[in-house]
């Protein structure tokens, strides 16, 4: 009798206590984001893309217009300092992924092909018009080489920043997928689909999980203060569910199917020293070895090989420029 009466009083604590419980995280984790938002003053503008918004920030005017595009797990706001440099000679934008700094979070886990198409309803909904030059560091070689593949007439050239390559099936070489990707599917379905969201909602991810001692991947320099707020736009608990580790091997996929570049312009640029030892490291295991066979993508592709973060911004700068001229000039042939 003594154990009925402790489980009825145990279930009847449940029933009563639980959902207040789960009433106040989830009130706690919208308090939590509302306070994100304020942390950082917004740059940029909110953007509708069917539903919900993407944060966009371009400066400077001219064609082609340069989009800077971030790597894995990184808000666009690292960019901040070389927009500024490319805006003097052409009009250049850099954007928030979903999840990401001032972007909302996409209905689902996000592939290479529908993080493309996002961008391309960013572009279109903030009246940024082609051609597009891009750029893009680390990850971000996937999303263009998928993006040149939905949309090839709009891309008028690529710089890939410390980018990666995959071989084909079975071999992939280079790029190498984060611990999400390498669980098995039931496990990672689970945890991207159910408990990842779950954990979001009800303020478990924001109480007991900071990612704010990751530095996010910035091959250019920052000051002290722009890479913690950097880092802080890049790891906040909402941006811990949108990995795209959750759907590898579908991104995968896309990015093999995409082909080559073609005859695009394109440089890809490589730190012999990238900017700190952590990604020294992980660079030189995952993403050195595939840098040749990234510019034999295009049969107008070179690869630059750079020193330090400054001569990265310089190579960058110059690999942009020389690509903005040669497309003006071709326009007017």
């Amino acid at each position: 009798m003594r154990a009925r009466s402790w489980s009825k009083w145990i279930t009847y604590v449940a029933a009563v206590f639980l959902p207040v419980l789960i009433l106040i995280g989830m009130l706690y984790e919208r308090a939590g984001e509302r306070a994100d938002r304020k942390k950082y003053p917004q740059i940029g503008r909110s953007i509708d893309v069917g539903g919900r918004a993407l944060n966009l920030y371009c400066s400077g005017n001219g064609s082609p217009t340069v989009v800077l595009a971030t790597s894995g797990h990184t808000a666009g706001y690292r960019w901040v300092n070389l927009q500024s440099q490319i805006a003097g000679f052409t009009r250049a934008c850099w954007y928030d992924r979903a999840g990401y700094g001032w972007s909302d979070p996409a209905p689902s886990p996000p592939t290479f092909r529908t993080d493309a198409n996002d961008l391309h309803a960013l572009l279109r909904s903030g009246t940024v018009n082609p051609p597009y030059l891009f750029v893009g560091e680390g990850l971000a070689g996937f999303h263009i080489r998928v993006y040149h593949a939905l949309y090839p007439n709009e891309v008028a050239g690529a710089v890939l920043v410390n980018s990666a390559e995959v071989g084909p099936p079975g071999h992939e070489k280079g790029y190498q997928p984060g611990r999400m990707a390498g669980l098995p599917s039931r496990v990672k379905s689970l945890s991207c689909q159910v408990l990842g969201p779950t954990l979001l909602r009800v303020g478990l991810l924001r109480l007991f999980w900071s990612g704010h001692d990751t530095a996010p991947i910035a091959c250019t320099a920052l000051s002290r203060e722009q890479q913690e707020e950097l880092t802080f736009l890049s790891t906040t608990p909402v941006s811990i569910t949108g990995g795209e580790g959750c759907k590898y091997d579908q991104s995968l996929a896309e990015l093999q199917g995409s082909g080559n570049l073609g005859d695009l312009p394109l440089v890809v640029i490589t730190s012999v020293h990238p900017v700190n030892q952590m990604q020294a490291e992980e660079f030189a295991k995952n993403h050195a070895p595939g840098q040749p066979q990234l510019a034999a993508l295009s049969s107008a592709g070179r690869q630059v090989l750079t020193e330090d973060s400054d001569s990265m911004s310089r190579a960058i700068s110059q690999a942009v420029r020389e690509i903005v001229i040669s497309t003006r000039e071709a326009s007017h042939r």
